[in-house]
Parts: structure tokens; C-alpha cells; sequence
């Protein structure tokens, strides 16, 4: 009895220590209900973050404080703290309205910015930023132009390619369906490939919906909903550093099963 009892009072020491050291999952670590990020009014929306690889993140929104929406950014360290100016760093304010943010850490204490533009008219196209830790922005004042291309593009997102620069795809109109496109832009803002972008797919009907990740050698794998058929169905591709899809061209089928398949999401496999 007198050891079952030595052995209760070691373990709940044990468990006493161990929740010193290492706070619980579901305990705050910054101000109670959130640390201010942004209160310029009238209104925020489309928050999106990113990781500093730090403990804080990156974050990014759509801000009206000009009467349209643009483009703002924040740092937040590892404390809860912001780094830029307080009220967000400007990341575009051109004419006419940016909308649908997402953002990367760059690897090298900043993060890079991508988004959709209206500023030519009422077509949205493709628009980048980069900012480094002081929160000074490295390329094009505005933006480096990814996409003009004819008709909409929609549903940007990137992803690191390993030498500070990013991978880039949209959903592209232009043929009057939705195909998806690419373009990797360097860490100084040079775009590498083809003007407004090199094809992942250009099947028949729509190829959206789609969700990329990094491959861990500069390139990604691709995956979308795709209505080759005239039903929705799963492709994916993988495509290099230097833009070559090395899968079956237009994409791998997934799944062609009857019915509907929709919204994939990629995850490594760490090979």
C-alpha cells in the first residue's frame, strides 16, 4: 500500500512538473481574446497568416480605410507583439480595388504577398509584393505584375520555392473557361517563365478549385477539380523548378469515379 501510494505522490509530481514547463494546448500565450493586429477603420476583412518560423506569424488583409479595398500587412513576433508600424504596412492602394490576399513567409525574416487586382478596369488580374523584416517593401511600389491576361483570373495562392522567391498560380479565364496557370517569380521580383504565366492544364471546360503545395526542390504538386468529362473529377500534377509538368500532360487523374468529387487538399508524403 505504501508503495502504490509513493508510486500516486511521483506521478502527480511528475504531471505538476511536466505543467510548469510545457503550458497546456488550450492556454493563451498572448492577451486574453487576441492581440490587436489592425483597428483602422471602417473595416478588416480577409485576414490570412503565415509562420515566421519563429513562433509569430505574418499576417495580411483587405483594408477600406482609402474607400477601396487594399492591400495591408503586419509581423507579430513571437510575444504577440507587432514589429511594422502599427497601423500595417501599405502593401498596394492603386486605383480601384485589391482583393483575396494570400501570403508566404520568404525565409529570410519577411514574406511575400499575392493577390488579385482590379486596377485595369473590371477584369482582375495577378499582383505580388515582397517585404523584408523592417517591413520595407523590395519590389515594384504596388506590385510586380504576374497576370494581365484576358478574362478573370481567380483563386491565387503560392508557395515558397526554396531561394526566397515563389511559385504562383490562379485560375485563368482567358480561353473563357477556367484553366490554371503558374509563374514563379524571383526573390528580387524577376518573373522567370512565360508572360502571364505557363498552363498546368488547359482541358476542355473547367479546371478550378485547386490547392498546391511545395515538392521540397523548388517546383509543386497541383491538385483541382477538373469537368473534363462534363462531371467533377480529381486531377493533380507535379511540376519542376524551371516549369515543366512531369506528370501526364493536363494532369493525373485522381479520381474519375461517377458522381461528383470536388475541393481537394494536398498534404507531403515527406518523399
Amino acid at each position: 500500500m505504501l508503495k502504490c501510494a509513493r508510486a500516486l505522490i511521483v506521478s502527480a509530481l511528475t504531471v505538476l512538473l511536466a505543467l510548469s514547463i510545457f503550458p497546456s494546448a488550450s492556454e493563451a500565450v498572448w492577451v486574453e481574446n487576441g492581440n490587436l493586429v489592425c483597428a483602422s477603420d471602417p473595416n478588416q476583412s480577409w485576414i490570412r497568416v503565415a509562420s515566421d518560423g519563429a513562433g509569430g506569424v505574418f499576417c495580411t488583409w483587405l483594408d477600406s480605410r482609402t474607400g477601396n479595398l487594399d492591400i495591408y500587412a503586419q509581423w507579430i513576433d513571437a510575444s504577440g507583439n507587432p514589429v511594422w508600424d502599427p497601423a500595417g504596412i501599405v502593401v498596394c492602394t492603386e486605383t480601384s480595388s485589391q482583393i483575396q490576399p494570400w501570403i508566404i513567409s520568404d525565409g529570410d525574416r519577411g514574406a511575400i504577398i499575392v493577390w488579385l487586382d482590379y486596377r485595369p478596369g473590371s477584369e482582375t488580374d495577378v499582383y505580388a509584393q515582397r517585404i523584408d523584416d523592417m517591413g520595407n517593401l523590395l519590389w515594384t511600389p504596388d506590385g510586380v505584375m504576374i497576370c494581365a491576361a484576358a478574362g478573370d483570373q481567380d483563386r491565387v495562392r503560392l508557395v515558397p520555392d526554396g531561394e526566397g522567391g515563389t511559385i504562383i498560380a490562379w485560375a485563368d479565364q482567358r480561353t473563357g473557361n477556367f484553366d490554371i496557370y503558374m509563374q514563379r517569380v524571383t526573390d528580387k521580383g524577376e518573373v522567370l517563365w512565360t508572360a502571364d504565366g505557363l498552363a498546368v492544364t488547359t482541358e476542355t471546360d473547367d479546371q478550378d478549385e485547386f490547392e498546391m503545395i511545395p515538392d521540397g526542390a523548388g517546383g509543386a504538386f497541383f491538385a483541382w477539380r477538373d469537368r473534363r468529362t462534363g462531371l467533377n473529377d480529381i486531377y493533380a500534377q507535379l511540376v519542376d523548378s524551371e516549369g515543366n509538368s512531369l506528370w501526364t500532360h493536363n494532369g493525373e487523374p485522381v479520381c474519375t469515379h461517377a458522381g461528383s468529387q470536388t475541393l481537394p487538399v494536398l498534404t507531403a508524403d515527406g518523399a
